[in-house]
């Protein structure tokens, strides 16, 4: 193994990246923290810490921004702007909801919810996501985009599952 590390005064929960040249990691109840580099190998450079109501466990870097489940503080949408200026988006949603994971596929948002199961948000309009439902399909722990369905980690082991929309 090569490389180092990057203290973080928070509890890491979550990482995603773009793998070209950003990073953002949720770490707790200091909200999400950011990271630039240049190319894989060369160590990332703290940017920023964006401070979150709630628990930040997960993240999901889009083109768009990132998306963050915050446990009982339901999910945040964060724009690319608001990163870099504090003059863009900074939107919550499914702020009556314990979002443990989120997942992004076209212009719907999967919350996994725990023993509530899933959430489904439409996601077009950013400043204003819409609740599509909350579906009781057990105890879901993360889910993940595979072509045009959702793999579920349940407590009862992987569901697959495809959404009309």
């Amino acid at each position: 193994v090569v490389g180092g590390e990057i203290l973080s005064e928070g509890k890491p929960l979550g990482i995603d990246s773009d793998g070209q040249s950003k990073i953002v990691m949720a770490v707790d109840q200091l909200g999400v923290e950011f990271f630039s580099f240049d190319t894989i190998g060369n160590e990332p450079t703290f940017t920023k810490t964006i401070d979150l109501e709630g628990n930040a466990e997960q993240v999901k870097l889009t083109e768009a921004g990132v998306f963050v489940s915050c446990d009982d503080a339901g999910a945040y949408f964060i724009s690319n702007s608001y990163i870099e200026s504090e003059e863009g988006l900074l939107t919550q949603f499914a702020m009556d909801l314990t979002v443990d994971h989120i997942s992004i596929h076209n212009n719907i948002a999967i919350l996994s919810l725990g023993s509530s199961g899933i959430g489904l948000y439409d996601i077009s309009d950013l400043k204003n996501p819409v609740s599509k439902g909350i579906f009781d399909i057990g105890y879901v722990y993360k889910s993940y985009v595979w072509q045009d369905k959702f793999l579920l980690c349940t407590r009862s082991g992987i569901k697959i599952i495809s959404i009309n929309q």
